[in-house]
C-alpha cells in the first residue's frame, strides 16, 4: 500500500498501476483499491477501465457520492455524455440529501458540462449558475472560477460572445488571484477561440499564445498540441502561411506522439487547408486523404465535414465540379447528423450553396447560402458573415444579376472590415474587380488587380495571383493593349495548366482567342477555340447536366461554339 501511494503522489502512473494491480489481487474486495485504480486508469486516458472499477465501488457502495460524481465525469470522458445523466443525477439528490454543499456545486458543475455537450447550453447555465451562487457562500473561489469559466462557454455556445467574453474575463481574474496555472490556461484557450470565431484574430493570437506558454511550463503536450493548431488557424486567416505550416507541423508531430486520432485529422486537414491556399495541390490532396481516413476510423463526423468541404473546394479549382458537389453532399451529411448551428455548419452550408451555383443550379444554391448566413448573423460572427456575402455575390455574378453580386460583395467588404483578417477582404476586391472587367470597365480594374497580384504574391496565393492576372489580362484586352493582354493571359494559361488549375482555363481559352484575334493571329485563335469545344464538353461531362452552361462566365463561351458550329 505505501509503494502505491509512494508512486502515485510521485505521478509515476505506470508504477502506481502496477501496485495497485498487486494489491486488488491481495484484496480483491477492496472498494479503496477499487477507487485508487479508477483514478489512475482515468489520469492515463483509458477511460473505459476507468468506468470499470467504479462500476465496482457503485456496486459495493450505490449512495457513494465521490463514485457517483467520478462516474459520471468519466462517462463524458468516453464521449458518453448523455450516459452521464443518470449517475449525476442520482449524485445530485444524494448531495441534497446529506446537505453537502460542496459536493452539490461539484455535481452540478459536472452537469452544466453534460449538457453543453448534449447541446443544451441553456440549461448547461442554470446549472453552471447555481453552481456558482454554492461556491460563493462556501468561499470555494477555485469552483468559482472553474464554473464562470463553463459559463462562459455556454454562452458562446447560445451565440451570446459578449456575455462569453466577460465571464471569460472574470475567470481570467479569478484564475490570476488563485495562481492557478492550469485553470488559467484553459481560460485563455477557450477565449482565444471565441475570439477566432467573431474574427478578432490579432487579440485571439495573443491569447493562444499566452495559454501556449502556460501549457508549456506545466507539461502539458496534449493542450500544447491544441494550442499549436490554434496558433496555425488564426496566422492562415491572417494570411501567414508560412507560419501557420510550422504550427501544423509542430502540432501534428507532436500529436502523432500522443496518438490522439482526432487531433492528428485535425492537424492534416489544416495543413491540407493551408497547402490548398497556396495552390500546392498534391500537397493538399495528400493531407486531406490521410485527414478522411484517420476521421473516419475515429468517428469524428465534424472532422470528416471539415476535410470532405475542403477536398470539394481543391476539387472546384481543378475544374472538377462534379466531384466537388459530391463531396459538399458528403460534409454537408456528416455535420447536420451533428444538429448543430456552429460557424463550421454554417460555412459548409454556404460552401454547399456555392458548389451548386457552380453548377449552374442557382435556385437550390440561394436557399443553402441564405440559410448559412441566417446562422452567421445569429452568432454575430463577422468575418463569417463576409465569407457567406462573398458566396453570395458569386452566385449572383453566376446568374448573371451582375448588380445583385456588386451589391453582395459591397455588403461583405464592410463585414471583413470589423475584423483585421487581410486574406477575406483580398478575395472580395478580386471578385468586385472580376465585375468591372464583366461589365466593360477595364480600366477601373486594371491598376486593383496590380495592387491585388502583388499582395497575393507576397502571401505566396498561386491561385489567387493567377485569378487577377487573368482577369488583368481581359482588361488590358478591353482597353485595346493587346500585346500586353496576350503576355498576361498566355502566362496564365500555362501556369494554369501546368498547376492543374482547369477552373481558369476556359476564360482563359475564350480570352486569349479574343486577343488573338484582335491581333490577327487567325489560326491560333482557332486552335484555342478547338481546344475550347473539348473543354467545354470535359466539362458538362464531369458535371452530368447542361446547367452549367448557364453560367455568367460559361454562357458567352457556349454561344460562340454554338454558333460556329452551326
Amino acid at each position: 500500500m505505501i509503494e502505491a501511494a509512494s508512486a502515485r503522489i510521485q505521478n509515476n502512473f505506470d508504477k502506481a498501476l502496477a501496485a495497485y494491480d498487486n494489491l486488488s489481487k491481495l484484496m480483491p474486495q477492496d472498494p479503496h483499491v477499487w477507487t485508487e485504480l479508477a483514478e489512475l486508469y482515468e489520469s492515463k486516458g483509458d477511460y473505459d477501465k476507468s468506468f470499470e472499477y467504479y462500476s465496482k465501488v457503485l456496486q459495493s457502495d450505490p449512495k457513494n457520492l465521490d463514485a457517483l460524481l467520478a462516474i459520471g465525469g468519466v462517462q463524458i470522458e468516453r464521449g458518453n455524455a448523455q450516459g452521464s445523466f443518470d449517475y449525476l443525477n442520482q449524485a445530485l439528490s444524494l448531495a441534497v440529501q446529506l446537505g453537502n454543499q460542496q459536493g452539490k456545486a461539484n455535481v452540478l458543475q459536472t452537469l452544466g458540462a453534460a449538457y453543453r455537450l448534449t447541446d443544451k447550453p441553456a440549461d448547461a447555465l442554470q446549472n453552471l449558475q447555481q453552481a456558482v451562487e454554492i461556491d460563493k457562500q462556501i468561499g470555494d473561489k477555485g469552483g468559482m472560477a472553474f464554473s464562470v469559466r463553463q459559463i462562459a462557454d455556454a454562452y458562446g455556445q447560445m451565440g451570446k460572445p459578449d456575455d462569453a467574453a466577460k465571464n471569460y474575463e472574470a475567470a481570467l481574474k479569478l484564475e490570476t488571484e488563485l495562481g492557478d496555472n492550469t485553470g488559467l490556461g484553459g481560460v485563455l484557450l477557450n477565449y482565444g477561440n471565441l475570439l477566432d470565431s467573431q474574427g478578432k484574430y490579432d487579440k485571439a493570437l495573443d491569447i493562444t499564445k499566452r495559454a501556449l506558454q502556460i501549457e508549456v511550463q506545466l507539461g502539458d503536450e496534449n493542450t500544447q498540441g491544441i494550442c499549436l493548431n490554434n496558433i496555425g488557424a488564426l496566422y492562415v486567416e491572417q494570411g501567414n502561411y508560412g507560419d501557420a505550416l510550422t504550427y501544423f507541423q509542430r502540432s501534428l508531430d507532436l500529436q502523432q506522439k500522443l496518438k490522439v486520432p482526432a487531433d492528428i485529422a485535425r492537424s492534416l486537414n489544416n495543413l491540407g487547408e493551408t497547402y490548398l491556399k497556396l495552390g500546392k495541390f498534391d500537397s493538399t490532396l495528400d493531407n486531406y486523404l490521410k485527414a478522411l481516413e484517420v476521421a473516419r476510423s475515429s468517428g469524428d463526423k465534424s472532422l470528416v465535414a471539415l476535410t470532405s468541404d475542403g477536398m470539394a473546394r481543391l476539387f472546384e479549382l481543378q475544374g472538377r465540379n462534379g466531384a466537388a458537389l459530391s463531396a459538399e453532399q458528403d460534409a454537408i451529411k456528416n455535420i447536420q447528423d451533428l444538429q448543430q448551428q456552429t460557424s463550421d455548419s454554417a460555412q459548409i452550408q454556404a460552401d454547399y450553396g456555392a458548389a451548386l451555383a457552380l453548377m449552374g443550379r442557382f435556385d437550390e444554391a440561394q436557399k443553402n447560402i441564405d440559410a448559412a448566413l441566417s446562422v452567421a448573423r445569429s452568432l454575430k460572427n463577422d468575418a463569417l458573415i463576409s465569407s457567406i456575402l462573398n458566396l453570395q455575390g458569386e452566385r449572383l455574378f453566376y446568374q448573371g444579376d451582375l448588380a445583385g453580386a456588386r451589391s453582395a460583395f459591397d455588403q461583405a467588404l464592410q463585414s471583413a472590415a470589423k475584423q483585421k483578417g487581410p486574406v477575406q477582404a483580398m478575395q472580395i476586391k478580386l471578385n468586385q474587380s472580376r465585375l468591372d472587367v464583366y461589365q466593360n470597365r477595364g480600366a477601373a480594374a486594371a491598376n486593383n488587380l496590380k495592387a491585388l497580384i502583388k499582395s497575393a504574391d507576397a502571401a505566396g496565393m498561386t491561385y489567387v495571383s493567377l485569378q487577377c492576372s487573368l482577369y488583368l489580362g481581359r482588361a488590358l484586352f478591353q482597353m485595346k493593349k493587346y500585346p500586353d493582354a496576350q503576355q498576361a493571359l498566355e502566362t496564365v494559361f500555362r501556369k494554369a495548366q501546368d498547376q492543374s488549375m482547369k477552373s481558369l482555363l476556359p476564360e482563359a481559352h475564350y480570352w486569349l482567342a479574343l486577343t488573338l484575334r484582335a491581333t490577327g493571329a487567325k489560326t491560333e485563335a482557332d486552335v484555342h477555340m478547338q481546344q475550347l469545344q473539348k473543354l467545354l464538353q470535359d466539362l458538362k461531362n464531369e458535371s452530368h447536366s447542361d446547367d452549367i452552361l448557364k453560367r455568367q462566365d460559361i454562357k458567352p463561351i457556349a454561344q460562340e461554339l454554338n454558333a460556329n458550329a452551326s
